[in-house]
């Protein structure tokens, strides 16, 4: 049992807590074709992803979207991807014996670079389990990915699971309450992530601890939390860190912010001219810890001059969907604290 590793669980033993989630996408496994699993950043998607995959004995191909850039992403890559995955698999390559490719180094290449030949990929896999994970980094291919999942549903026999960190993947993505798009209609599991409790967070670290050898005191913990919250992603980071002799908190959460200020970034450099009103969205929430739609307005148009109501609410929609900021009871607010601070190095 070992909790604080860097790279996503796979074995139940090491995935804390979340066993009603967990239990709840094993089961769907069997229930449902098509499974969404959503939550912010470092919420835990994808160890409930593979534990789940792994405690239920199925065979899987993982694709994991965030090798892809979003705003470079073409077909070519997304094939590529998947070319190198049945490659790791042995009854992967067994199942597509009978399409054309060949092989390099290991690994296979389709000869033919179309979008059919995805389909004949998944008609070949039968009853297997495809995970698209972070799956928003596919939106800028230039086919229609939702309608390709559409069709594999509907004529195959591939389950599909797809995370996303965006909270508005579903209505801007996949569109699947849209009854115009592909998708509408087709049955499907949502699973949403949360944070952990401030108990169940401090529980985490100590038992983390206890595995590593470590007699921690309890005010090192309190500590933590107050600065990682319940984001099982950070606490993580930052248990590693710490039983590996990195002792300053503040260097981990220097590090920590210098990860998020990468992610914040590449979000504003794709805003083209709006850049400045973003970030000043950002900056003004961060400040302010929760505020309303008013509040944001008259903090943007002191440094900014008028903004159209309009604009504003794009820009605060967009910072929902890319899943920066949430909205609770009327009020904008960023709850992952190390984007917090962040956003004020911009």
């Amino acid at each position: 049992m070992v909790y604080f590793t860097l790279e996503p669980k796979r074995r139940r033993e090491d995935f804390y807590d979340m066993e009603d989630e967990l239990n709840d996408f094993v089961n769907s496994l069997g229930r449902f074709r098509f499974i969404i699993v959503g939550g912010l950043r470092r919420y835990g998607k994808t160890s409930l992803i593979l534990t789940g995959l792994n405690v239920a004995n199925v065979r899987y191909l993982f694709l994991d979207c965030r090798l892809l850039s979003s705003a470079k992403a073409s077909f070519d890559n997304l094939l590529s991807m998947i070319e190198v995955e049945v490659s790791r698999n042995s009854w992967a390559k067994k199942l597509i014996k009978g399409m054309d490719y060949f092989e390099v180094g290991g690994v296979i290449r389709f000869k033919f670079r179309r979008p059919d030949v995805l389909l004949d990929i998944f008609e070949n896999l039968g009853d297997t389990i495809v995970v698209f994970d972070e799956v928003q980094e596919l939106r800028n291919l230039k086919f229609r990915f939702d309608g390709f999942l559409a069709y594999a549903l509907d004529h195959f026999d591939v389950r599909i699971v797809v995370s996303s960190s965006e909270a508005g993947l579903l209505n801007k993505f996949l569109r699947v309450e849209d009854p115009e798009a592909p998708l509408y209609g087709r049955p499907y599991k949502l699973i949403e992530l949360k944070p952990l409790t401030r108990d169940a967070a401090i529980d985490f670290l100590k038992k983390g601890f206890e595995q590593e050898g470590l007699d921690v005191d309890d005010e090192l913990i309190s500590e933590a939390v107050e600065n990682f919250n319940g984001i099982i992603g950070w606490l993580t980071y930052f248990g590693y860190n710490y039983a590996r002799g990195l002792r300053s908190m503040n260097s981990i959460i220097d590090a920590a912010i210098n990860m998020v200020l990468a992610e914040v970034e590449h979000f504003l450099e794709t805003r083209g001219v709006g850049r400045g009103r973003y970030s000043e969205a950002l900056k003004t929430i961060s400040v302010m810890g929760r505020c309303s739609w008013s509040e944001v307005k008259r903090m943007l148009e002191a440094k900014l001059g008028r903004i159209p109501d309009t604009t504003l609410a794009n820009i605060l929609r967009s910072l929902m969907d890319y899943g920066l900021i949430v909205k609770v009871d009327g009020e904008y607010m960023i709850t992952d604290p190390i984007l917090r601070r962040a956003v004020m190095r911009i």
